[in-house]
């Protein structure tokens, strides 16, 4: 696994930084999904990515200044980018198979790293610490 990246500010990459967020969002959803199953909650959850979306967050881009029709023709709308959620929120094709992780309204495969139960209940214990919480939403460890 990579380093945390509260370790790496001299060796910053953009990308595995992307990569850590990804894999932390998968293995908070699958945490929280079997918190919500012992507890026999009526929702689930689902980790989901939209895609690439022309968003503000790329305003300021040196990619975005220099080349703005190259996102216009590659990046999705922002009503594109919301699909996979609204997909993941109203599916009946999803129903019971919380834990997932969706991408272009596909359940995706993932790495062995998310399947791991012992990065994911780290990550959670990492994140009650942090918020400094005993429970999250009322849901036991």
């Amino acid at each position: 696994m990579l380093a945390p990246l509260y370790l790496c500010r001299e060796s910053y990459l953009p990308s595995a930084a992307y990569a850590q967020s990804k894999l932390a969002q998968i293995l908070f959803t699958r945490a929280l999904e079997r918190r919500l199953r012992r507890e026999t909650a009526p929702v689930q959850a689902h980790a989901v990515h939209p895609g690439v979306v022309n968003t503000d967050i790329f305003n300021e881009t040196f990619f975005k200044r220099v080349f703005p029709w190259v996102i216009r023709l590659f990046f999705k709308s922002q009503d594109e980018g919301a699909l996979p959620v609204l997909y993941a929120a109203v599916s009946t094709e999803l129903e019971g198979k919380g834990g997932t992780y969706i991408s272009n309204c596909r359940v995706t495969q993932t790495g062995d790293l998310a399947d791991s139960e012992e990065l994911q209940e780290k990550l959670w214990t990492a994140m009650l610490s942090m918020l400094q919480l005993e429970t999250f939403g009322g849901l036991q460890s």
